[in-house]
């Protein structure tokens, strides 16, 4: 018997198991119980029994033993099995090759059919059916049912006449929405479109590395903010508030986050930490932590808070009470733990938030100041883009016991505002109130005006420029009350868990933002030969908007406010694309116009308190109760010595500034570089990026 005879029984054999064992796992999936048992934890994942069974379908306790019986069939074909640790049912390998088998089995007998079947987007194959379409108008765009029912018609026409190969959900909505503009709809086919970006968009994202500087992150904040802007614009905003944005009349920061998040939040750090953290039942991943029962705990809470809070606003969130909540530390590690806590809230995961913490001369400890003004700059001194800043609160106190070192923190990029009260770093003032207290303040200042287009349109007419702003505020300041009103619904249904916690969420404040007022003055109303009177005029600008915005605000106060916008930069963009370049924007200083009012840092030393700039620019920011960012330019070859003076110097002249120098870092190795030069010292990469130490973040 030579050997292949012997071996033919052994074959057999195997060929007998195989034929057994696949027979087997089709008789298996011969029921349809267990072939959406199959897909339910392919789709969903692990399951507890309760959990799989409910979504089964199997909700009566008289279907218990059908449901056990399926499950037992499946497990005996290792199609899956129970994760004993964790009691849990999950799918095996053979299981997911069982369903995409069945997929594509099901896919290719639909095609053979003659049928017309669409892909749907909840990766699903159905066959067409008109009346979805009818549904869809009379629930999605409150279509009439007779106009409904004739648009479905006309989409079934075309279907059946081009009878195209891959039909999808979203072609089939493309046809709908064409169908309703040729006729007229627009106004449903605003309600029917979908939101999303183009192929060719998302593939530019993902292939911009220079613009991701935070990963991932950074990935789905833009995709997703993308399609909230889309949301807003189409079916949130009035439309003439959505005109004006698109034409460049006024700017809407971050408008994908405009509905759902405030732009700066004042929060109180010892009031909010000694409450501890308990959310109930939201934010279940977080762990709960009654009440800092040490000061380790509260290096531990006050990371988690930072960490918690940062995510609810858009821009900048300014953390009082630092100081005073560490005044009875043990200084001699007290550094070194400031220190940490910088450095581990720079990994916190946001959106573009800057964070800010107060210190308070005259006020908090001296030797507590010292310490964390040391401990942050060993933290600027180790990250190239700081997202962290200081608000020195000199009302009580002299700026020369810490300008010193302040100066230093400066010149290496440092973020630092000066002012006399609480400010944020972008110039907003949070005003105090002596009969409620609360640990959150809630501001929103994204919508912005462009007066430099106003005044250009105005012909140079001072008088017609203030009416024209005055028109154009009445028709865009319930878009911020609207914009309240949204916010608080978002966060009462839980999307600000953070903020929804405070049972006193304390004041919001409502503010309209004027952009580029220097240039609309002094350049398109053409003061330049006339300072004195342009000064005049600057300040008269300001008390008209104050004025309209108290008289045109229906339901509450609503501010005037001049401080930092991205918007600066668009405007200055699409009026040169409107009007040209050698007319309206070269008015502009650089790429952008003027935000709030701005200071040479090497002409202080020869201001004085009845200089015309520091009497102009105290008027305006009582006008605007101290909403009102002025940047200190400060230039490269200022050394540390005399920038110290010049701080000193400038916080006896104004109430409120912020030093604004520009830095240098390599995008390769993220080392800082002293000035721009066409290599880094470092790794000799020429990829060397100019900021502000005070610029936002994507």
């Amino acid at each position: 018997m030579d050997l292949n005879d012997m071996m033919a029984p052994w074959r057999k054999s195997i060929q007998n198991t195989r034929s057994k064992r696949v027979k087997m796992l089709f008789s298996v999936l011969t029921s349809p119980y267990r072939l959406e048992l199959l897909r339910i934890l392919n789709s969903r994942g692990p399951l507890a029994y309760s959990d799989l069974k409910t979504y089964a379908g199997f909700h009566s306790k008289k279907e218990s033993g059908k449901f056990a019986y399926h499950l037992r069939k499946l497990g005996k074909q290792s199609l899956i099995m129970m994760n004993k640790s964790e009691k849990r049912y999950i799918i095996t390998n053979i299981g997911k090759l069982v369903i995409n088998l069945a997929r594509e089995v099901e896919e290719r007998s639909i095609t053979e059919s003659g049928k017309m079947y669409v892909r749907t987007s909840y990766a699903s194959m159905e066959e067409f059916d008109p009346d979805k379409i009818t549904r869809s108008l009379i629930t999605e765009g409150n279509v009439p049912l007779d106009l409904a029912q004739k648009i479905t018609e006309d989409v079934e026409e075309r279907v059946y006449r081009y009878h195209p190969s891959y039909l999808t959900g979203s072609l089939i909505r493309e046809m709908v929405n064409n169908i309703l503009v040729e006729n007229g709809y627009e106004d449903y086919h605003n309600k029917m479109i979908r939101l999303g970006m183009p192929i060719f968009k998302v593939q530019k994202i993902l292939s911009d590395s220079n613009g991701m500087y935070n990963g991932t992150d950074g990935l789905f904040a833009k995709a997703g903010q993308a399609v909230l802007s889309e949301y807003l614009f189409a079916g949130i905003l009035p439309r003439n508030t959505v005109d004006s944005h698109i034409q460049g009349d006024l700017h809407i920061t971050n408008p994908g986050l405009w509905s759902l998040l405030p732009d700066t939040v004042f929060v109180d750090m010892g009031d909010l930490i000694r409450g501890g953290f308990d959310f109930g039942g939201r934010l279940l991943e977080i762990s709960k932590i009654p009440h800092a029962g040490s000061f380790n705990d509260l290096y531990t809470i006050a990371s988690m808070a930072i960490s918690l809070i940062s995510k609810e606003a858009s821009q900048e969130v300014v953390l009082d009470g630092l100081a005073e909540l560490l005044e009875n530390s043990d200084n001699s590690d007290l550094e070194r733990r400031i220190s940490n806590m910088f450095i581990l809230t720079s990994t916190t995961s946001r959106h573009s938030t800057s964070l800010s913490f107060v210190l308070h001369l005259g006020h908090d400890d001296i030797q507590t100041v010292n310490l964390i003004i040391a401990a942050y700059y060993n933290y600027v001194r180790i990250t190239s883009l700081p997202h962290l800043g200081l608000i020195i609160d000199y009302t009580d106190g002299d700026i020369s016991d810490v300008s010193a070192v302040l100066a230093r923190v400066i010149s290496i990029g440092g973020r630092v505002s000066f002012s006399r009260g609480l400010v944020s770093n972008r110039g907003i003032s949070m005003e105090r109130s002596e009969s409620t207290h609360s640990i959150l303040s809630v501001n929103l200042h994204s919508l912005s005006i462009n007066l430099p287009r106003l005044a250009f349109e105005s012909v140079s007419d001072e008088e017609y420029f203030r009416t024209r702003m005055a028109l154009l505020m009445n028709d865009i300041l319930p878009s911020l009350e609207q914009r309240e009103q949204m916010i608080s619904d978002h966060t009462r249904h839980g999307f600000n868990p953070f903020l929804a916690k405070q049972t006193e969420l304390g004041s919001t404040t409502l503010f309209l933002n004027l952009t580029g007022l220097h240039e609309a003055v002094f350049n398109t109303l053409d003061y330049r030969n006339s300072v004195v009177n342009g000064h005049k005029v600057l300040c008269k600008v300001v008390e008209t908007a104050v004025d309209e915005a108290s008289k045109k605000s229906r339901k509450r106060e609503i501010k005037i406010c001049m401080i930092e916008s991205d918007g600066a930069s668009r405007f200055v963009t699409l009026d040169g694309e409107r009007y040209g370049k050698n007319t309206l924007v070269k008015a502009a200083i650089s790429d952008s116009y003027s935000e709030g009012l701005s200071l040479d840092a090497m002409n202080v030393g020869d201001l004085t308190a009845d200089n015309l700039e520091i009497l102009t620019s105290n008027k305006v920011y009582d006008t605007l109760q101290g909403n009102i960012l002025v940047d200190l330019k400060v230039g490269g070859s200022v050394d540390t010595d005399s920038l110290k003076r010049i701080l000193e110097k400038t916080s006896y002249l104004i109430p409120s500034f912020r030093p604004t120098r520009q830095i240098f870092f390599c995008r390769e190795c993220g080392q800082n570089v002293r000035d721009l030069t066409d290599t880094c010292t470092t790794c000799k990469s020429p990829y060397i990026i100019q900021r502000s130490n005070h610029a936002g973040f994507s």
